[in-house]
């Protein structure tokens, strides 16, 4: 006589569409962290009294995997709106940033100046501050400085 909700996973399933990806992604179309766009936005999912985020529910209980402590969930298909457990992994937050497109993470990626020298091994200088800085531009850089008074190479 009285409502029965349904069952949770039932409940988050029908909060996916599984058919606007052509990568095989399940997007979430239930609320969003704040965003009003959700390519930007992860979702959240209302379990146990709280909102959790719906790609972190997905991993755990639908996908039966655990997240380990101190680890995140990287989505491998780079769509933060995708829930579908294959297309989730848990590894570290710096890992989760080395494979991000931000900047850090390209520089990182660098083997080589912008002169084409190579950022490694004699030639890699790690400044105080944390940049990598190459070592044959420094010395064509103090070079040029001592001719010119300039430091801007031709």
């Amino acid at each position: 006589m009285g409502w029965n909700p349904p069952p949770v996973t039932e409940r988050f399933m029908s909060k996916i569409d599984f058919s606007s990806s052509a990568k095989g992604c399940w997007i979430w179309k239930g609320s969003f962290a704040g965003h009003d766009e959700p390519k930007h936005a992860y979702g959240r999912f209302y379990f146990m009294g709280r909102n959790v985020m719906a790609h972190k529910f997905s991993y755990e209980f639908i996908g039966g995997y655990e997240i380990k402590k101190g680890y995140v969930i990287d989505h491998l298909c780079r769509t933060p709106s995708c829930v579908n457990p294959n297309h989730l992994q848990c590894i570290t937050a710096k890992e989760n940033t080395h494979r991000s497109n931000n900047p850090m993470a390209t520089n990182l990626r660098k083997t080589e100046c912008i002169r084409g020298h190579p950022l490694y091994g004699k030639n890699l200088y790690i400044a105080k501050d944390g940049h990598r800085r190459c070592l044959s531009c420094v010395r064509l850089r103090t070079l040029q400085f001592r001719k010119t008074g300039s430091y801007s190479i031709p």
